[in-house]
C-alpha cells in the first residue's frame, strides 16, 4: 500500500510561513489505536481508544477521536442552555480518556498543548525535543507498509517505533517526530503504551481547529498545579464555579482513591 504525496505538501511542510494558530487545512489524516494500561500495578487496567492526527502545511494537531466527534456534537447546538444540558447528561457523548490536544509548529518548531479543567482551556508550550533517534536495520510490515525499526529514550520509558519511508512524513502519534517517514506503530517496552496505525488517508474540505483565543497560556509546572489541585479536591473547585454536589464523605474518598490509583501511569514519567 503506498501514497503518493503532492510534492508541494512536502515541501512546505518545511518551510512554512504561517502559524499553527492560522486556521488551516487538512491534507492527511492518520488515525491510530492508541492501547494503554492506567494503573501501572495492574495488568486488567488496559484500555484503547481512536487517536487522530491531523496534517496540514504547516502543522499538526493529535487529539482523541471521540474528542473531535464531542466538540463537533456541543458546536452544533445553538444556545449555551443546551450545550449545558447535554454536558450533564454523559451518556448521550461519546467517552474519551486523553483530554489533552497536541498542536505541533512546523514553523516555529513549537509544540501547544491545550487542555481544559472544568470551563477554562489552558495552554503552554514546549520547544520540539531532541529525539535522540537510533535507526536500525531492522524491517517489517505494519498495514501493508514496508517499515523500519527505530528506538527511542523519551520521557523515563524506552520507546520502540516503526516508521515507512512509503509516507515521506516525518510525524507520529502524541508528541513523537523527526524519523524519516511516518511512524505507523511505536511502542514503550513495558508495553504500558503501544499506537498502532489503521489508517492513513488524504483529506478535503476540512481544516484544523484552532488554539481559542482565550485560552490561559502557562507554564507546565503552573498547568501542573491547576490540575493537580482540581484533581485533589474536585468539589472545592465546582464550589467556586456555584456549583454543589452532595456526596458523603467516604464515598468522596473513595473516588479520590480510585482516580488517584488511575492516573498513576502517565505516559511521560519524567
Amino acid at each position: 500500500m503506498k501514497y503518493k504525496l503532492n510534492i508541494s505538501f512536502l515541501f512546505t511542510f518545511f518551510i512554512a510561513i504561517s502559524t499553527i494558530n492560522a486556521q488551516q487545512a487538512i491534507k492527511y489524516q492518520a488515525r491510530y489505536l492508541l492501547t494503554f494500561q492506567q494503573d501501572s500495578a495492574d495488568v486488567n487496567s488496559q484500555k484503547s481508544e481512536m487517536m487522530l492526527l491531523q496534517l496540514g502545511d504547516t502543522g499538526s494537531m493529535f487529539l482523541s477521536e471521540n474528542h473531535l466527534i464531542r466538540d463537533s456534537i456541543l458546536n452544533s447546538l445553538q444556545s449555551m442552555e443546551e450545550k449545558m444540558s447535554l454536558l450533564t447528561q454523559k451518556d448521550r457523548l461519546p467517552k474519551f480518556y486523553f483530554k489533552e490536544k497536541i498542536y505541533k509548529n512546523y514553523l516555529d518548531k513549537n509544540i501547544s498543548v491545550l487542555e481544559k479543567v472544568l470551563k477554562t482551556h489552558y495552554v503552554y508550550n514546549q520547544p520540539f525535543s531532541d529525539f535522540k533517534w537510533e535507526i536500525q536495520e531492522e524491517q517489517k510490515e505494519v498495514l501493508g507498509f514496508k517499515s523500519q525499526k527505530a528506538t527511542l529514550q523519551y520521557g523515563g520509558r524506552q520507546w520502540t517505533a516503526w516508521f515507512t519511508s512509503e509516507i515521506p512524513i516525518p510525524e507520529g502519534p502524541y508528541k513523537f517526530y523527526g524519523l524519516p517517514g511516518l511512524i505507523v506503530k511505536i511502542t514503550d517496552d513495558k508495553n504500558h503504551y503501544d499506537y498502532t496505525l489503521q489508517r492513513f488517508s488524504k483529506v478535503t474540505d476540512k481544516t484544523m481547529n484552532e488554539i481559542p483565543l482565550d485560552a490561559n497560556k502557562v507554564t507546565l509546572e503552573e498547568f501542573k498545579k491547576v490540575k493537580g489541585n482540581f484533581e485533589e479536591n474536585p468539589l472545592k473547585s465546582l464550589e467556586q464555579l456555584g456549583i454543589t454536589i452532595d456526596i458523603d464523605a467516604g464515598d468522596l474518598k473513595k473516588l479520590k482513591k480510585q482516580g488517584k490509583k488511575q492516573r498513576n501511569n502517565a505516559i511521560e514519567l519524567n
